[in-house]
Order: structure tokens, then C-alpha cells, then sequence
């Protein structure tokens, strides 16, 4: 008896075995369809649409792993971003794996495997939500191929996104799988949904969402934390209420912190003059608007871009009707069915939960939408697609047929939105293309002709960018370098002019002007007084740009101003980053021989 029983319990371990195997098989082929439309960014190039930003141009990251890039990463806020790991991601790239200036590919190569571990977390999702196999599949590959999410894959600068989608996927796999065991596995797993979740945090602050949407899963299909009693009337909801309170509190305590420290550096800088133009009610009534522009892109992923204008006039109001009958309609539909089809709840208010943080009410930047904000929301959509689908499995002769047919046909626009991302060239002509007076493409196309010396060809994009918005401050800018790389002094000053009217606050302007104004060889525009406000202005915008501090602390020497260049020089030398420490070394010992001064712009 002893041997058969040995050999009855040798054969579920096989069996075992191989259901492991066949699992495991089938979600490795899973995440190679998921991210076969994006293998092709592996030969993608650096785009100077904010890669410079986060990689090419920037000296921490290019410099690797080393406790000074951590302590700066862990502080930086350039360009209002506030995200200490995303960071640390690409310094990790180049220390390890060669990545930097050269080396684009390493970079979309880390966003690939970010993607990929996406996938894989988010069918760990669905399956420990019970689903099975196959409608757990339809949904995963529903979220992953659909075209929305071709931007932050294919996208050096998405980076964010990806890492933060990953450890909100954990956090969220960590949090079911604590209500499934007792005991020390549930401690464990419970502590590692709450290291996921601070690490999601300080990759995005977006992922102050993930207590709403555990909250959320504790309604549906959990069904737990007091909503399983309060349906049935033997619960009050104030009762659910503060049962979630007290379970997801440390939660709800990180996700406020990390909106405080969001909200307090998207205030500074120049998006606190920005945001200044338009105030919490107008912004409040654009929400609506912004809800349907999503939708729209949801259901018709068709002529994407990689950043979209603000509709207006009638274009406005249509958007605003259809964003107002779907938060009334669908909402009404999904609470009066919440019952019979909680799958359409969950979905919905998924995707407000989600999209909330970027419907216009708080300003993150001048884009009107952006197709990486899907990148969480889409979650909730392809969750509900499978419960839905789940419903229907008696008629899967008819079913699977037809999510093969939208899933082909959504990885098919997929490849072809992903191409777009190649480079400068293929992204902003697509983009123009599509919209003519596409500002931010239009501009960029100007960009990215003067990098290849064709001086005409960008000017004829940046008078484009013009007559689009004749007050551009970047435009007129880089209109100004063009005019003096062609010996017209005069015009290139009536540019930074022109781009300081657009906005008085923009510190590379200044500092341009002023050069320009304080060279003695050109009498005809030499007003040293006035370049010194302006160069005092450009260091007080930015008291960490070596070069500002240079030209300034120079010209003030040169018209007798010797004290208050000692203590512009001082205080300089405080604040200046360590990654400047030739700059500052050039600094004392030109200050003290009075020489030359800068003429980099």
C-alpha cells in the first residue's frame, strides 16, 4: 500500500510539473506576442523631444551610478519633474550596460523589459483575480497591443511610466495575494504591496491612485472590507467606510504625501506662470472635454500624436457635451447595473480614478492630453473586457474568433504607431501631417533642421510655429541663434526681444540678450547698462547655469562694478552644482584676471 501511495503522489508531482511547464510556456509566448509590435524601438534613435532632458543632456545621469548621482537624484526637479528612481533607471543603464549619448538603444531596450514585466505582472493580476487562463490572456494582450500605449514603450522619456506601472502592478499583485493567506505570508505580502507602492510613487507621483483602485477591487471581485455585508443592507456604508479607512490607511498617508510633493514642484518654475493664465474653474469645466478626448483615442486609436493642442470653439463644445454625457450616462448605467454587471463599475470608475490626476484640474503641462496617460487607465478596461467575456464563455466559438480579429488589428496599429517614434524626423512630420499648425511639431521641426546646418529649411518651420503663435518665447529664441549665426545682430536682438514679450521669465533669452547688448565691438547695439538687468535676471532664473553666472559676474567687472561681482561670484560659488566644478574653478581664476567673458549663448 505504501508503494502504491509513493507512486499515486509521484504522479500528481509530475502532473504538477508539467501544468507548471505548460503555464509557464504559454505566459512566456503571452509576452512575446504582448511586445512583439515593439521589438522594433531596439533601433530607435534619441528624440530631442525631452530625451535630452532625461538622458543625452544630462550630466548626473551620463556620469552612472555614484553616491553623488543618487543624492541628486533623489532632489532634482528639473523641468518640474520630481521622479528620483526613473532617474536612477537610466544611470543604472549606462554604468552597467553602456548606455548614454551613443547608446540609445540600451535605453528603449530598458523600457522593453519594463514593458515585459508589465505584461507578465498584470496576467499574475488577472489570474489571482480568478480568472481563467484564456479571458485572463484576452485581456492582457487587450491592454497591451492596443495602439495608446505605443508612446511610452517607444519613448526614451516615458520611462517613467513603465517603471511606475510596474511597481503598481506589484503593489496591487502584493495586496490580493494578502487576502488569500494568513498568518506571516500575509504580513509579507502586505509589506511588499506597500515597498511596491512607495517605489511606484517615486518613480510617478500618478500612482497616488493605487489606494482607490485596491479600494475598488475590494468591492469588486474581491469583495471584501465590508462591501460583501454592505450590498445585502447588514453593514452601513459609514461602517465600510471606516474599515477601509483603517486597512488601507498607510496607503492613503503615502499616496497624500507623495500628491504634496507632486503638486509642489509642478507649482514652481515656469509652470506656476503658465498655470497662472487660467484659473481652477475654467479648468474645472474643461474636465469634461478632456474625459471625451480620451474616449475618443480609446475606442478610434487612429491619428495619434505625441502631444495634442487644446480644441476650441465648436470642436470645445462637442467635446464638453460628450465628456458630460459620459460621466452621466455611463456612471447612471454602471451604478443602477452594479449588481448584474459589476464588471462595467469596476472598468469605469477605474478609468476616472485613474485619469483623474490628469483631467486639466491640476496644471502638469501645456498638452491638452497625452496618450501615456492611458497607461494605468487601460487596465481597467482590459479587467472588465475579461470578467465580461468570462460571462459569455458558452459561446466561444463566436467570442474568441472575434477578440483574434481586434487583437490582430490593434497590434497591426500598434507596429505602425510605434514607427512613428524612430526618430525627430518621422515623429514631427507625422505629426504635421496630421495637424498643420501643430505648434510643439512645427517648432521641433525647426530644431531638428538647424542640427543638420539647414538654416532655411528651419526657418521656414519656425515662421511656420509663428503664425501659429506669433508669441512662441522657444521659437523666437531659437529664431535669435539662427539671426546671429547669419551676422544679423540686429535681428537676432529683435528676437530675444520678441520671445521675452511672450514670456518675461525665460532665463536663455535673457542671457542671449544680454550678451548681444554688452559687446562693445557693435556700437550700433551696444547698451551695457540694460544687458546688465537682463544677465542679472538670466542668474536670478537660474543661479545654477555656470555660463549666466560667467557673463554676468564679466560684465559687471568690466563696467566697475567690481563689489557686486565679488558677491554675485560668492554667492555663485555656493550654489553651483558639483557637476560644475571646472566651471567653478575657471570662475575664480578668471574672475581675478578679468579677461574675457563667455560668449555662448
Amino acid at each position: 500500500m505504501q508503494k502504491i501511495g509513493h507512486l499515486g503522489t509521484r504522479k500528481r508531482d509530475l502532473l504538477g510539473e508539467c501544468l507548471f511547464l505548460r503555464e509557464g510556456g504559454f505566459v512566456l509566448l503571452l509576452v512575446c506576442l504582448a511586445v512583439a509590435p515593439y521589438f522594433q524601438c531596439l533601433s530607435f534613435e534619441f528624440l530631442n523631444f525631452d530625451d535630452p532632458l532625461h538622458v543625452v543632456a544630462q550630466p548626473s545621469v551620463l556620469s552612472g551610478v555614484s553616491g553623488e548621482s543618487v543624492a541628486w537624484a533623489s532632489t532634482a526637479t528639473p523641468s518640474n519633474l520630481w521622479h528620483p528612481l526613473t532617474w536612477m533607471s537610466y544611470m543604472a543603464e549606462v554604468e552597467w550596460f553602456g548606455g548614454g549619448v551613443e547608446a540609445p538603444g540600451v535605453h528603449h531596450g530598458g523600457n522593453l523589459l519594463l514593458y515585459a514585466v508589465t505584461i507578465l505582472l498584470f496576467y499574475i493580476l488577472l489570474r489571482t483575480l480568478s480568472l481563467p487562463s484564456l479571458w485572463a490572456s484576452i485581456g492582457v494582450l487587450l491592454f497591451a497591443l492596443h495602439p495608446l500605449h505605443a508612446e511610452p514603450v517607444a519613448w526614451i522619456s516615458a520611462r517613467k511610466d513603465l517603471l511606475c506601472g510596474v511597481f503598481v502592478l506589484m503593489s496591487m499583485v502584493g495586496y490580493v495575494l494578502s487576502e488569500r493567506v494568513v498568518g506571516g505570508a500575509k504580513f509579507c505580502w502586505k509589506s511588499l504591496s506597500l515597498l511596491a507602492f512607495v517605489a511606484a510613487l517615486l518613480s510617478k507621483p500618478v500612482a497616488v491612485v493605487v489606494p482607490g483602485i485596491l479600494i475598488l477591487l475590494d468591492w469588486f471581485p474581491l469583495r471584501k472590507g465590508g462591501f460583501e455585508k454592505a450590498d445585502s443592507g447588514i453593514e452601513s456604508w459609514r461602517t465600510v467606510f471606516i474599515t477601509q479607512l483603517r486597512s488601507k490607511g498607510v496607503y492613503l498617508l503615502s499616496a497624500l504625501l507623495g500628491a504634496a510633493v507632486a503638486i509642489s514642484v509642478q507649482s514652481g518654475g515656469s509652470h506656476q506662470d503658465f498655470a497662472a493664465e487660467s484659473s481652477f474653474v475654467s479648468r474645472l469645466a474643461d474636465a469634461p472635454g478632456h474625459l471625451a478626448f480620451y474616449f475618443q483615442r480609446l475606442v478610434w486609436p487612429m491619428n495619434l500624436l505625441f502631444e495634442y493642442s487644446r480644441p476650441d470653439g465648436l470642436e470645445w463644445a462637442l467635446y464638453t457635451a460628450v465628456g458630460l454625457t459620459l460621466i452621466f450616462g455611463v456612471s447612471w448605467f454602471a451604478w443602477a447595473h452594479k449588481q448584474r454587471f459589476p464588471e462595467v463599475m469596476l472598468g469605469w470608475v477605474w478609468v476616472l480614478v485613474c485619469l483623474a490626476p490628469v483631467l486639466g484640474l491640476v496644471y502638469i503641462g501645456s498638452s491638452y492630453t497625452a496618450d501615456r496617460y492611458w497607461y494605468l487607465a487601460l487596465g481597467g478596461p482590459a479587467l472588465a473586457v475579461a470578467y465580461l467575456l468570462q460571462r459569455v464563455s458558452c459561446r466561444r466559438n463566436v467570442v474568441i474568433p472575434v477578440s483574434l480579429m481586434v487583437l490582430v488589428s490593434l497590434g497591426g496599429l500598434s507596429f505602425r504607431q510605434t514607427k512613428v517614434w524612430r526618430n525627430d524626423s518621422a515623429l514631427f512630420h507625422h505629426a504635421v501631417a496630421i495637424d498643420p499648425d501643430h505648434l510643439t511639431a512645427l517648432g521641433n521641426l525647426g530644431a531638428h533642421y538647424r542640427a543638420q546646418k539647414d538654416d532655411a529649411q528651419a526657418l521656414e518651420y519656425y515662421s511656420a510655429a509663428l503664425e501659429v503663435n506669433p508669441r512662441d518665447h522657444i521659437v523666437w529664441y531659437n529664431v535669435a541663434h539662427i539671426r546671429n549665426n547669419q551676422g544679423d545682430r540686429v535681428a537676432s536682438i529683435a528676437a530675444c526681444r520678441a520671445a521675452l514679450e511672450g514670456y518675461p521669465n525665460y532665463g536663455r533669452a535673457c542671457h542671449m540678450l544680454g550678451v548681444l547688448l554688452a559687446d562693445p565691438a557693435y556700437e550700433d547695439t551696444y547698451l551695457p547698462e540694460e544687458a546688465l538687468i537682463h544677465l542679472r535676471k538670466a542668474c536670478e532664473l537660474n543661479p545654477q547655469e555656470p555660463r549666466f553666472v560667467l557673463n554676468y559676474v564679466y560684465n559687471l567687472r568690466r563696467q566697475g562694478h567690481r563689489k557686486v561681482a565679488d558677491e554675485v561670484t560668492s554667492q555663485a560659488l555656493k550654489l553651483l552644482p558639483p557637476s560644475a566644478v571646472k566651471v567653478t574653478e575657471q570662475l575664480k581664476k578668471w574672475v581675478t584676471s578679468g579677461k574675457r567673458g563667455l560668449t555662448e549663448f
